[in-house]
């Protein structure tokens, strides 16, 4: 155990009962019966409280004796939840018991609970304002934890205020060193007359499980110098610091680390340059230990041609002629394509940042609108009353994309009354819509642009022992000629959602096809070819929720499991290169999860990088936008939140033919005096 962790505040030394005297409230689970497997027989797609069960293990207890008693509760994530039969409740407990620990040794168990389970015992007292704390047992269970599974342990005082006592969000529990043995957990509670214990569990595989026990509410003063509620004895930090947050894992709560000058932040967002580099949120190629937007801002590194990136890492950028040396050849080029790029001309100086960085870069953007307002609401553009469609108005006119893909859009009627409401409402003018498989978990791709070459599956077509027919939506845009010298490919997905090995089987067989399909697009003389160098782009929402899973590295790398039905493995790019993993960042936080239940990225854009150019991306969270940014843009702040239009976010990118317009070096969409300067200022060889 690693002692002080990021988010955590774990005490490194056993806490027993009878060190603090008589307790106010205990409970051992000695009281209450351990049993078989539990079932649930309520809604999975229900939130509800837990009930006990005849022959299967207790999860619930009502006060008896000294024990203390407790609930449970179910709250859904899409998943089956409990109905499926789960190791949960009082059982026998795991493992050595803790030094002093109380009772026979049964321990409260939860795993699997395919959404959310959490426990909540009674409220306990201390009207006499006595010096008091609380300490119980945890232990985490030793498997392959995910970026999306979470635990809380956390206390209500006095009705309404929630002191943290152990917290994984945001962190991948593997790295935390906590698994497999018991450990304590402590909090004063001086200053509060009544607590009430919440213990809660988000996880999708029996494997994952965490056991509680030994809880004791005792008398006693608990030394906390900078009064956060964290005991000296385990505060990473001598500055208040409730969340004990440590993200560079140096044993230093990250407030101490900058304010002592140990970490710098040089972007001024109360987190070590060091982890938002480590997080992605924050580039940096020179690789000086600072974010190379501060490089940037701050002088140290010129950025000629504006797209955030230092010169430094692009050694060429006015090599035009692509000769390894900047010289007469580029400045002439320069002069040659001097004006407007484009019929649409320069856009001028961006105002928000949902802008285009080019007038006439073609905008895709991909958003799964099923859970729309939190499930209470759908997004029915055929039937739909105007205060329900008001806010996917307002959000789809903002962003403006050229082609939008639609996740979960399954009523046949509003997918074909898509196209006359897109008109109507977000753009006049004539959009093409592809409907893709009618599956009860439609992608549908609108595009303003006409579409060929349209499909629904691969060949040979994606066909898991469970398939669920989704296939993939995919189709040709005919770009404009006038700033594009090919088309774009894009392939619209929505993998298939859970954690049960069938699951990821499912999304894998996918993978597998799509793989295989990029391949093939590519390769003359196969099943279907695309013109030499059209960008492919697969994207939509891939439910992937965590990084680096194979079904994730199959469609980047080409890597196919099941060789023997879609053939060996093959690169998806034209220069037999990877595809890209394109990244898109709230533009006001740097967060790159696009799902608000999970937090994960699972709504992503892959690209054929070797032949296509893109220019402002970015996930659109109303929430954080600024009032300026909403004003500009016709939206409000609740727009995106999961109550209002749906449970993931819009996520966009912007796409440009790299062929067109090479001369205009900053990205302004003109070339001008501005690029004869970028010429000029890298004058001479490539480095």
């Amino acid at each position: 155990m690693s002692g002080v962790l990021a988010g955590i505040s774990l005490i490194a030394a056993s806490v027993s009962a009878g060190g603090r005297g008589t307790p106010l409230a205990f409970t051992n689970f000695d009281e209450p019966l351990s049993g078989g497997q539990y079932y649930d027989f309520g809604n999975a797609d229900a939130d509800h409280q837990l009930v006990n069960n005849d022959g299967h293990a207790m999860v619930a207890w009502e006060a008896s004796g000294p024990e203390m008693g407790f609930t449970a509760w179910y709250y859904t994530t899409g998943g089956v939840g409990l109905t499926d039969g789960d190791s949960v409740g009082v059982i026998a407990s795991p493992g050595a018991r803790t030094a002093g620990q109380r009772g026979t040794g049964q321990s409260y168990k939860i795993s699997d609970p395919d959404g959310i389970m959490q426990v909540v015992f009674d409220t306990v007292t201390n009207p006499a304002g006595d010096d008091w704390s609380i300490s119980l047992d945890l232990q985490v269970g030793w498997t392959g934890w995910e970026t999306t599974d979470t635990i809380i342990v956390d206390i209500v005082v006095d009705g309404n205020e929630v002191l943290p006592l152990f917290d994984t969000i945001g962190q991948d529990i593997d790295d935390l060193g906590i698994e497999g043995e018991w450990f304590p957990l402590l909090r004063g509670l001086n200053g509060y007359t009544e607590a009430t214990l919440r213990v809660s569990l988000e996880a999708n595989a029996a494997s994952e499980a965490i056991y509680i026990d030994n809880i004791v509410f005792g008398f006693g003063s608990i030394p906390d110098a900078d009064g956060d509620g964290i005991p000296d004895a385990t505060d990473n930090c001598d500055l208040p610091n409730a969340d004990q947050l440590d993200c560079n894992g140096n044993g230093v709560g990250d407030v101490c680390d900058l304010a002592y000058g140990t970490s710098s932040d040089c972007n001024a967002n109360n987190s070590p340059d060091e982890c938002d580099i480590a997080s992605g949120s924050e580039q940096d190629c020179n690789q000086n230990g600072l974010p190379d937007t501060c490089d940037i801002n701050g002088g140290t590194s010129p950025d000629w041609n504006g797209d955030g990136i230092p010169d430094e890492c692009q050694p060429c950028i006015a090599d035009i002629s692509d000769d390894g040396i900047v010289d007469v050849t580029d400045l002439l080029a320069v002069i040659a394509a001097w004006g407007l790029c484009g019929e649409e001309g320069m856009r001028g100086p961006s105002t928000s940042v949902l802008d285009r960085h080019r007038s006439n870069d073609l905008r895709v953007m991909t958003w799964n609108i099923e859970h729309a307002g939190g499930g209470s609401l759908e997004f029915l553009p055929a039937s739909g009353s105007a205060a329900e469609l008001a806010p996917f108005i307002r959000v789809l006119s903002a962003i403006d994309a050229d082609v939008i893909l639609f996740n979960e859009m399954d009523d046949d009627g509003e997918v074909a009354g898509l196209s006359t409401w897109l008109s109507e409402h977000v753009r006049g003018g004539s959009w093409q819509v592809h409907q893709g498989i009618g599956s009860g978990d439609r992608s549908v791709m609108a595009s303003y642009f006409p579409l060929s070459m349209k499909a629904t599956n691969t060949t040979p077509p994606i066909t898991p022992p469970t398939w669920s027919g989704r296939g993939v939506t995919m189709a040709l845009v005919d770009c404009p000629d006038s700033t594009w010298s090919t088309d774009l490919y894009l392939l619209g997905v929505h993998l298939k959602a859970g954690g049960e090995t069938d699951d990821e089987l499912q999304r894998q067989e996918s993978a597998d096809g799509i793989a295989h399909w990029l391949g093939d697009l590519r390769t003359a003389g196969e099943e279907v070819d695309l013109p030499l160098n059209t960008p492919m782009v697969v994207f939509g929402d891939l439910n992937f929720y965590s990084e680096g899973t194979q079904p994730e590295l199959t469609i980047l790398t080409g890597d196919i499991q099941n060789e023997a039905y879609y053939g060996p493995d093959i690169k998806g790019d034209w220069d037999e290169s990877d595809l890209e993993d394109v990244m898109p960042v709230d533009p006001m936080t740097g967060d790159l999860w696009t799902i608000w239940n999970y937090k994960s990225r699972i709504d992503r854009f892959m690209v054929t990088d070797s032949v296509s150019e893109t220019g402002n991306t970015f996930i659109l969270n109303t929430m954080t936008l600024t009032q300026e940014e909403l004003d500009a843009n016709g939206l409000e702040a609740s727009d995106t939140h999961d109550t209002v239009t749906s449970d993931h976010l819009p996520v966009v990118v912007d796409f440009r033919d790299p062929a067109h317009c090479t001369a205009d070096l900053n990205n302004d969409g003109v070339i001008d005096v501005s690029d004869l300067l970028i010429v000029i200022g890298n004058w001479g060889a490539c480095s």
